[in-house]
Formats: structure tokens, C-alpha cells, sequence
């Protein structure tokens, strides 16, 4: 990089600045690249400040009605979604942190136990995946904390909910402790704060299942066990195994190099989406691209086909893993999607019906192509139509 100078010249009355030297390409080249991402983080904090200021002014809007309801529609799956956009119970951490039930039950006997879970749930950073025994023990060596930050939340010493990685929730369920706590007889008190739960990866928790898969079915909370497994730890686990070996594969340089490029950042995050949307049919393709945008967002690799090879390499791996760990269920997902093929091979769509009764009939269908020609190019449009023949790969 050249050194610059710079000086001022007067001329006519004009002053001009003037540069001994010019900056190199590659530092005009970083320039640019660095203001293209700061511009791009301001856009997104743009985006998520106002997407946050019209929750809470939907919020405040409806604050004082004695009740609200969330009229939901159901798509072709029957999956239910709720028709406000803005604010709902299925929303992110703000809406969550600030939806009550409308009507009050008392807390019995362990509700109390159950607001402590949900504070270390919330809570996260590896509290959540603690036994259900300490993560109550956990809150109650922290109650002091919980009570601040109820009294006085952006007080000095009210700030514990600020480190929580459901900041809106978990200051919600400190002050329902608090004030459980304050009545002197917790079970008696009237509470009206949800306590969310959810599975560990649906998904894969209903192909273990239908495949009888005891060692799949542990990774995912289908089995007993002292503390509560966490499949995609797992599989980050076994992936950082599989790399290391080939680490040392001195008859495949080439794959060493891409190893050890990737060993320090497997972590859980990396594999979490490809884990997630395996079940759901991802492809190699698919794999990579999601691998591929959590590197991109650590800033992992300064050029983009370095972070492709890191990318394509972990994605293979993590799929042989999830393979190697799910053998049965594995099993089903492709006997499924073998049934799927043969239906569909025979001009047939997927249909069955739901145990409550619901006709499910997959819509997927080939796409229409229309050629557009114009003077100064042609181009394809893509379209769908019932009319069309089914797909032969459908989406699970």
C-alpha cells in the first residue's frame, strides 16, 4: 500500500485537496467492501428497529382491551398460522414477552418449578440443556436477580435479563416470579403467563419414532435419560470427529487442506439448519448454501470459493453424520420418498387424510415454461397450473 499525502491548493479563491499519491486497487477494493457491509448492518438495524416499533405499537394499541383473539388459517398441510402478522403467540421474542392469557389459573402445587424452567429455558447459554432438577436450583441461586430485575429492569443491578438469549421473555417470567413470590403463597397465585414448550427437531423426532430408531430417538428426547440430548451438539460432535481424521488423510491432500480450513468453526450453529431441514428433503445443494451463509456471517474465508469449498466439504459430512446417527430413521425417510416416487410416476399426486380427518392432496406440480423473445434479449418465465403433470420429486 503506498503512503498518502495530502495538501491544500488555493487557486482563484477555490481550494482544492490534493493527494500526493492515489490509493492502490486493493485498498479501494477493501474501502468498498467494508462500506458495502456497514451500509448492509445499518439497512438490517433499519429493518429491525421498525419491524420492532410497529409491534409495540400494535401492542399499545391493545393493551387496555380486556381480551384479544388470533383468528388462524390453516394451509393445505393443515399447519395452523395466524392471520395477524404484526403480533401473535407464534411471533418472535417481543411479541411473546408481551402476550398474556386473558384468563387467570392459580399456580398449584408446581407451577412455581415451572416458571423456574422457563426462566433457565429462556435464559439459554447451556442452562437450557441442564437437568430439569438444576436448572430450577440454577434460578433459585439467582432469585435476588430475578426479583431486581422485576423492581427495577434497567437498573444497575436489573440488567440479568439483558443477557438472557430471550431477553423479552425472560424479564416477563421475572416479574411473574417475583410477584408469585411476593404474595407468600405461591400456589395460590393467579397467573397468566404462558409457559411455551416445543420438541427437540420434530422432524426427526417422527421418523425415529415410526422407525423404532432407540439410538436416533435418544439424540431427540424420545428416550430416557439423565440430561436432555441435544442432536444438533451431536452432530457438530461427530462432524468435528470426521474432519479431524481426514485432517490427517495424507492420500487425499486436498480434503486435508479443506479440514483443517473448517475444524475451528464447527460448532452447533453451523449444522443447526442443515439438521433441521434434512428431514424435510435438503438437498447436497441446499446443505452448502445454509452452511455456506453461516460461515459467510462469521467472515470466515476471504474469498468466496474458499468458503464454497468449506462449505460443500461440511455439508457432505454433516449428511453422512445425520446417516450414521439415524440409521432407521433414515430407512423410513427413503422408503417414503420411494412410495412418493412411484405414486407420482404414475400421473398420481400425494393424498392421504389426517387422523382428524383432513384431505391433504400434495400440490407440486412441474412447472410451465413460456419463452419470452424481446429486441434486445429472450428470457424464460416459469409458471404453475394444475393442468400440469405432477412432479416426479416432490416435497416431502
Amino acid at each position: 500500500m503506498v503512503k498518502q499525502s495530502y495538501g491544500l491548493r488555493s487557486t482563484f479563491g477555490r481550494t482544492q485537496l490534493l493527494a500526493t499519491a492515489l490509493p492502490t486497487p486493493g485498498v479501494v477494493a477493501k474501502y468498498i467492501h467494508q462500506y458495502n457491509r456497514v451500509k448492509g448492518e445499518n439497512r438490517s438495524l433499519h429493518s429491525q428497529r421498525c419491524d420492532f416499533l410497529i409491534k409495540l405499537s400494535v401492542a399499545q394499541e391493545l393493551r387496555n382491551e380486556e381480551r384479544i383473539y388470533f383468528p388462524h388459517n390453516i394451509d393445505f398441510r393443515g399447519r395452523a398460522y395466524t392471520m395477524h402478522v404484526h403480533l401473535n403467540h407464534l411471533g418472535s421474542d417481543t411479541c411473546r414477552g408481551v402476550l398474556l392469557f386473558a384468563d387467570p389459573r392459580p399456580l398449584g402445587p408446581s407451577g412455581l418449578d415451572w416458571l423456574y424452567h422457563q426462566a433457565a429455558n429462556l435464559y439459554g447459554g447451556g442452562v437450557d440443556k441442564l437437568p430439569m432438577d438444576e436448572r430450577q436450583a440454577w434460578v433459585k441461586d439467582r432469585i435476588a436477580l430475578v426479583k431486581e430485575c422485576a423492581r427495577d429492569p434497567l437498573g444497575p443491578e436489573g440488567t440479568f435479563w439483558l443477557e438472557a438469549d430471550s431477553p423479552w421473555q425472560c424479564l416477563a417470567v421475572c416479574k411473574e416470579i417475583s410477584n408469585a413470590l411476593a404474595t407468600g403463597d405461591p400456589a395460590s397465585y393467579m397467573c397468566r403467563l404462558p409457559v411455551h414448550m416445543d420438541g427437540s427437531c420434530n422432524g426427526l423426532q417422527h421418523y425415529a419414532a415410526l422407525g423404532r430408531d432407540e439410538n436416533g430417538g435418544e439424540q431427540v428426547n424420545l428416550m430416557p435419560r439423565d440430561k436432555p440430548g441435544d442432536v444438533y451438539t451431536k452432530i457438530a460432535k461427530l462432524l468435528k470427529e470426521i474432519v479431524a481424521v481426514d485432517m490427517e488423510d495424507v492420500t487425499n491432500p486436498e480434503q486435508a487442506a479443506v479440514a483443517k480450513m473448517l475444524h475451528p468453526y464447527i460448532d452447533r450453529k453451523l449444522v443447526k439448519q442443515t439438521v433441521m431441514t434434512s428431514v424435510y428433503g435438503v438437498t447436497q445443494v441446499g446443505a452448502r448454501q445454509q452452511i455456506q451463509n453461516r460461515l459467510k456471517e462469521r467472515g470466515v474465508g476471504d474469498e468466496n470459493s474458499e468458503r464454497y469449498l468449506m462449505a460443500s466439504y461440511a455439508a457432505r459430512k454433516t449428511l453422512d453424520a445425520l446417516t450414521d446417527l439415524f440409521t432407521d430413521a433414515r430407512q423410513v425417510m427413503a422408503w417414503l420418498s420411494e412410495c412418493a416416487s412411484i405414486v407420482c410416476s404414475n400421473g398420481r399426486t400425494m393424498e392421504w387424510t389426517t387422523p382428524l380427518g383432513l384431505p391433504v392432496v400434495q400440490p407440486y406440480r412441474a412447472k410451465g415454461k413460456k419463452i419470452v423473445q424481446t429486441v434486445v434479449q429472450s428470457f424464460v418465465l416459469q409458471y404453475d397450473s394444475e393442468e400440469h403433470e405432477v412432479a416426479l420429486n416432490p416435497k416431502p
